[in-house]
C-alpha cells in the first residue's frame, strides 16, 4: 500500500513526495534521524535588546490562518522547508539553509543563515558598509518571532490563537543604523508577503493532517522545533 502520509511530522504526500521538505518515499529510516547541530547561546533579553537599533515601522502584515498557533510556530522555527515551500522566494538568498548557529535557551532558541554574496554586495552598494551577511532569526515562546536581515530589516511576529485556528500578525521595521532606499523598502514588502502566504498555504495544508504522535522524528537542524514541543508553554491541537 503506498503511503499517504509523511513518517516525519504527518503531512499529505503528493505522488509519494511530502511538499514541506521534498523528501520522496519509499526512503531510508536514516533521513530522518535526528543528527546534532553546534549550539550556540541564547540571550533572553535579546527581543529587547534590538529595539536599541530600530527605526521606523515600513510595514504590518495581520493574516489569518486556519490552523492552531503551534504549529505555525513550528514551521517558523523549521530551516529545512526553506528550499521547498520558499523555492522562488526566500531560498534564493541564501548560500545554504544550514545554519552559521543554533541556541536553545529555556526560553527560547535561534538560528543565523549565511546570505549569498552578490545580495549582500548589492545591499552595500544601496546603503554602506554597516550591513551584515546573515539573516538572524530569534523565538521567544509561546508566540513571538524577531528576524534581523543582514542588519537592514527587522520584524516581529505574533501569534495568537482564536475560534478558526490563529492570526498571525507582522511588523516590519528599517534599522535606523542602516536606512534602506525606497525601492529596496518595496521590494521586502513584496517579497515578506509572498513569504507569509507561502507559509500559511504550508501551515493550513499540514494542519488537515496533523497529530501529535507524528513528531517523533528530527531532521538535521529540527533540535529548535523539538525543544519548542517538549515545552510546558506549547499546546498541540
Amino acid at each position: 500500500m503506498p503511503r499517504t502520509l509523511c513518517p516525519h511530522r504527518g503531512h499529505a504526500l503528493q505522488y509519494s513526495k511530502c511538499p514541506y521538505h521534498g523528501l520522496t518515499f519509499p526512503a531510508p529510516q536514516s533521513c530522518f534521524q535526528h543528527e546534532d547541530v553546534s549550539r550556540g547561546t541564547f540571550d533572553d533579553l535579546w527581543c529587547e535588546k534590538i529595539e536599541d537599533d530600530l527605526g521606523a515601522s515600513f510595514f504590518t502584515y495581520d493574516m489569518p490562518v486556519k490552523a492552531h498557533a503551534s504549529l505555525w510556530m513550528q514551521n517558523t522555527m523549521d530551516c529545512n522547508h526553506v528550499t521547498t515551500v520558499h523555492a522562488e522566494t526566500f531560498a534564493r538568498v541564501f548560500e545554504s539553509i544550514s545554519p552559521v548557529e543554533v541556541g536553545i535557551g529555556s526560553s527560547g532558541s535561534h538560528h543565523s543563515l549565511r546570505v549569498k554574496r552578490e545580495v549582500v554586495e548589492v545591499y552595500k552598494k544601496l546603503i554602506g558598509d554597516g550591513v551584515s551577511d546573515v539573516f538572524f532569526h530569534a523565538v521567544e515562546y509561546p508566540n513571538l518571532s524577531v528576524t534581523n536581515f543582514l542588519n537592514v530589516f527587522y520584524s516581529f511576529e505574533t501569534v495568537k490563537n482564536n475560534s478558526t485556528g490563529c492570526r498571525v500578525t507582522t511588523k516590519f521595521y528599517l534599522s535606523k543604523n542602516n536606512p534602506a532606499p525606497r525601492p529596496l523598502v518595496d521590494a521586502a514588502i513584496e517579497m515578506n508577503r509572498k513569504i507569509l502566504h507561502e507559509d500559511r498555504k504550508i501551515v493550513e495544508s499540514w494542519a488537515e493532517t496533523y497529530g501529535d504522535a507524528k513528531h517523533v522524528k528530527f531532521l538535521k537542524n529540527e533540535e529548535r522545533i523539538r525543544a519548542y514541543l517538549h515545552s510546558p508553554l506549547c499546546h498541540h491541537p
